[in-house]
């Protein structure tokens, strides 16, 4: 059991890496107004509580690759957290044109992050 958690969790990491996310830093956050863009939020201390969103960000590589290839990563960041209106982290936000179209946070199922970001890139921009 513990062997298949570090194998998600070291697959995981290695998609969120090799998909050219950027780890967001500085107070200026560029989000691309022009594409339907995913922001992870992730706290590093409580990884374990994002295995879902890991999950979740797998499959929708597999069907959505742009989406995840523009996914951005946030790394808890409160002035972030409050400007997405997100209690905490783990959470995933879909925005678009300056408005946020989903936004799923906390410790969640991975259906039920998958569910409504599948359902905003589906619909025509």
């Amino acid at each position: 059991m513990m062997k298949g958690m570090l194998l998600l969790l070291c697959s995981a990491l290695f998609i969120l890496t090799s998909s050219s996310c950027s780890k967001a830093e500085s107070p200026d956050l560029e989000i691309n107004d022009d594409v339907k863009q995913i922001l992870f939020f992730s706290d590093e201390a409580n990884y374990r509580q994002e295995v879902a969103y890991y999950d979740a960000i797998i499959e929708l590589k597999q069907k959505y690759p742009e989406a995840i290839k523009n996914m951005k990563v946030i790394y808890e960041d409160r002035q972030y957290l409050d400007q997405f209106e997100l209690e905490r982290s783990p959470a995933m936000v879909l925005v678009y044109e300056d408005q946020t179209l989903v936004k799923v946070d906390g410790i969640v199922k991975k259906d039920q992050i998958i569910k409504p970001i599948e359902n905003a890139l589906e619909q025509d921009e």
